[in-house]
């Protein structure tokens, strides 16, 4: 007998998610709930070292998550402009909780923080911005620098 394969915490989540996420779109009515639960897919993406490399054609203009290093939480990466793109953390600066894209930024479902779409602080309790990465652009991909957070404050 074949012992099952094993699923490591973040592939299992994964799993846990995907078809808890299909499950609610499955059973929902209305077009407007259906087309947001078709935006929470992920990218396709690669790890490199410090580098997450994700194809251009990946990334639809209201974002896509993309999966960060082992054990952390997804990146969401959004074009902002032509050949710009912008690439947030989505961990909340209050407490930790992933934040979840909303049509004009990021709201914690933990304690209530909000963020616009460039991180910056909306509404606490938390008091400091999303972190954001570097983003590269080339040709056919974009690549998303781990190692060069741009450093903000927020506004006095």
């Amino acid at each position: 007998m074949t012992p099952p394969e094993s699923l490591s915490r973040r592939a299992f989540l994964r799993v846990i998610e995907t078809h808890g996420v299909a499950l609610a779109c499955t059973r929902v009515a209305g077009a407007a709930l259906l087309s947001a639960c078709g935006g929470l897919r992920y990218a396709r993406s690669s790890l490199v070292g410090n580098e997450i490399a994700i194809p251009r054609t990946e990334v639809p203009v209201a974002g896509v998550l993309v999966d960060s290093r082992e054990g952390e939480l997804p990146l969401h990466v959004k074009p902002t402009g032509p050949e710009q793109y912008r690439a947030l953390s989505t961990r909340c600066m209050h407490r930790g909780c992933q934040v979840d894209p909303s049509a004009d930024g990021f709201v914690c479902p933990c304690h209530g923080s909000e963020y616009a779409a460039d991180g910056s602080v909306r509404k606490g309790p938390t008091e400091q911005p999303l972190v954001e990465y570097r983003v590269t652009v080339e040709p056919s991909r974009l690549v998303v620098h781990l190692d060069a957070p741009i450093t903000r404050t927020r506004p006095s």
